[in-house]
């Protein structure tokens, strides 16, 4: 029996106008991910990605990037959701998401609209949207999958609200003007109890002939490219790295089994033929990535890594093995040139040495090799 219904929102982003050339669009991979749990728990589940659109609109000295709220409104007001879901996945559209937040409140008060991503996870940012306005009924702090299950499964249909919200983990929400943070969630432990993201709820098409879709990525031309997670957490310090408040220090792993059946899915169902490795730690675990890259030669596809990987986790071994399963080129994160600057400010530990022995590796190899700094 369906429960209720679940609209999940990726907003519009706006930039300054000197900044409009770097904007990009991208799949909302993460909204797919809570879709799915969305779907799993019954709920009669829609995504709205605004990004889908080559909409530009110009607001004083300011560009905006995708559907209208116009036409975001007709959308949520034809569907009549009961809970809607908002990703805010960088704080520069902070201003987007509770631009939509606000939308949904003068459409109808009583639905509950719950922010996620790493706005809804920060502390210094949730708890300052909490105190300062009241569209935002949910933060959605960490891993959001386990979270929404709670979530659903507690929602009352009948007095438009989510039950016992003080014994969900992972969430911040306002009671009688005071914030309450309920308990950290743990990490997930065996990510293969997930289901698969609700790409079908997406449209592929109008993405993929999006002129600003991942227009700054180094894409083979005539692919049907999508971004795609064999892991989560990394155990590194980086300082300018957001990824340890969204999934920890602890490096978990899909099995590679659960990897190569969500691949094939992509591919036959959606005819994807090119993937964007996303991990933040691809081959940290050296041993399982060459038992992966070997799974992946037999998809024919072709792949790259836009995060980057680290140097000191690549040999000759693993780099033919990349190659071999379609790698196209390999971006590696040094993010300085200078080793003082990696080992004693951005806590990087990574030393010189292993970046330019990366690189020789992939010069003999003719791969082609991307190295990050900045």
């Amino acid at each position: 029996m369906l429960e209720g219904r679940l609209l999940l929102i990726n907003p519009w982003q706006t930039y300054e106008k000197k900044l409009e050339s770097e904007y990009q669009s991208y799949i909302p991979y993460g909204l797919a991910c809570i879709a799915a749990i969305g779907e799993s728990e019954s709920f009669i589940t829609r995504i709205v990605d605004c990004l889908e659109d080559e909409t530009t609109t110009e607001i004083g000295d300011k560009v905006r990037y995708g559907k209208t709220p116009a036409e975001v409104e007709k959308i949520i007001k034809e569907f009549k959701p009961d809970i809607v879901g908002i990703s805010a996945t960088f704080s520069m559209f902070e201003k987007d998401a509770t631009e939509v937040a606000n939308m949904v409140k003068k459409i109808d008060s009583s639905i509950i609209v719950i922010l996620g991503g790493v706005t809804a996870t920060l502390p210094e940012i949730y708890i300052s949207l909490l105190h300062n306005n009241d569209v935002y009924d949910i933060m959605s702090r960490g891993e959001g999958e386990y979270t929404f299950i709670d979530l659903l499964r507690n929602y009352n249909k009948k007095e438009k609200k989510i039950d016992n919200l003080s014994s969900i983990k992972g969430i911040a929400y306002k009671e009688n003007g005071d914030i309450i943070v309920t308990d950290d969630r743990p990490f997930i432990e065996d990510l293969d109890t997930l289901p698969f993201p609700a790409l079908h709820l997406l449209n592929l098409d109008k993405v993929f002939n999006n002129n600003y879709y991942s227009r700054w990525r180094n894409n083979p031309s005539n692919k049907r490219t999508i971004p795609i997670f064999t892991s989560r957490g990394c155990p590194f310090n980086c300082c300018f790295c957001s990824v340890h408040s969204q999934v920890g220090y602890r490096h978990r792993t899909y099995s590679i089994e659960y990897v190569i059946s969500l691949m094939k899915k992509c591919i036959f169902d959606y005819g994807i033929n090119h993937f964007h490795f996303e991990d933040d730690n691809l081959t940290l675990d050296i041993e399982r990535a060459k038992r992966l890259f070997k799974e992946i030669a037999k998809l024919n596809i072709t792949w790259d890594t836009p995060n980057g990987v680290r140097a000191d986790r690549i040999d000759d071994e693993m780099v033919q093995l990349m190659i071999e399963s379609g790698l196209t080129s390999l971006s590696i994160a040094a993010e300085s040139g200078n080793e003082q600057v990696r080992m004693k400010i951005i806590h990087k530990n990574l030393k010189t040495e292993s970046i330019i022995n990366a690189v020789r590796i992939c010069d003999k190899y003719d791969l082609p090799c991307i190295v990050f700094l900045y």
